[in-house]
């Protein structure tokens, strides 16, 4: 009979063994995504010899914010229309249940799925814009009644159901590769735009440049003040114009200067995606908004998600049932 720490030792080494073949894996994978939005976006990192592999370990940093930002959000919730007068987080997210038929019945995510697979449930990230106005109403303090009181009231439009898959798992993997793309997507960008700024630059600049060393006509030597003024400050213009698109030139770099900064972003990602637990209530008059001291009313707490660029949103794990 092997004995208890033999057992032990055997499980330990056999959690280890599972845990590198997943880590394996997903820098196979990781290094697989980057080189597609590389190549995708006509990154110029791409000259950088082994740019998938040095990009790999800061997407492994950012993967992993990433997923510990996923865990704030609450368990799954069942869309399901009957559900919807007993249960505060539908009640929140939803005007009514209809809404909720509405969106399950026209998800083409959905139909995918469940066309596909033969389970009866799925599982999903649903997001929502996370919207709030400001309304007048009616408070009460013991005898006084304030009339005309602004509140301001949430409420959730545009929703869309994503990632949807057949376990929870699934779920979170494909929504943390969705993020660190958004991400690397971002980073991209902003370079690239810089390259667009420097080449609108140079149009200019080269239109300035041929005012400027335009030779003079018989009419245009005899000239005016007027004309000398126009000249000197297109010259003034061009050293401008010249000064910047230098200092984009030193902002972008070259293409290893590109690489570090995509690192960069990916080593740092708190600024681009985060997400927050907001504590909400139902008010006497059924709105939803931010909980306060003294009124013991019905209490949720919703998840709140910011994307660089991108309006907050709601995101809330569901299941749908087939």
């Amino acid at each position: 009979m092997k004995s208890a720490w033999f057992q032990k030792l055997t499980s330990v080494l056999g959690e280890k063994r599972q845990q590198r073949r997943e880590e394996k894996q997903l820098t196979a994978l990781l290094a697989a995504q980057i080189q597609q939005i590389a190549r995708d976006s006509q990154a110029n990192f791409r000259m950088v010899s082994g740019y998938s592999k040095k990009l790999v370990q800061p997407a492994q940093t950012a993967y992993a914010y990433i997923e510990k930002q996923l865990s704030f959000i609450p368990e799954p919730i069942i869309l399901d229309p009957a559900r919807w007068h007993a249960d505060y987080y539908l009640k929140a997210l939803f005007v009514n249940a209809d809404a909720i038929r509405n969106l399950v019945q026209s998800s083409k995510n959905l139909r995918t799925f469940f066309v596909k697979e033969e389970t009866d449930q799925a599982t999903a990230v649903m997001t929502a814009d996370w919207k709030h106005k400001t309304i007048m109403t009616v408070e009460s303090e013991g005898e006084m009644v304030r009339r005309d009181v602004p509140q301001s009231v949430y409420y959730f439009d545009n929703h869309e159901i994503l990632e949807v898959r057949g376990t929870m798992t699934d779920t979170q993997d494909q929504l943390c590769h969705r993020i660190l793309g958004v991400l690397i997507i971002k980073k991209i960008m902003e370079i690239q735009g810089l390259q667009d700024w420097i080449d609108n630059l140079k149009k200019e600049h080269d239109v300035l440049d041929f005012f400027v060393q335009q030779p003079k006509s018989e009419d245009a030597m005899i000239g005016t003040k007027n004309d000398d003024n126009r000249v000197y400050e297109a010259r003034q213009v061009l050293a401008e114009l010249q000064k910047k698109e230098h200092e984009l030139h030193d902002q972008i770099g070259d293409a290893e200067s590109q690489l570090s900064q995509v690192a960069a972003a990916l080593l740092n990602p708190h600024p681009m995606f985060n997400i927050d637990a907001v504590d909400l209530m139902f008010n006497r008059q059924g709105l939803l908004v931010k909980q306060t001291t003294g009124f013991a009313g019905s209490k949720i707490k919703l998840t709140k998600c910011a994307l660089v660029d991108r309006p907050s949103k709601v995101i809330v794990w569901v299941r749908v049932n087939r």
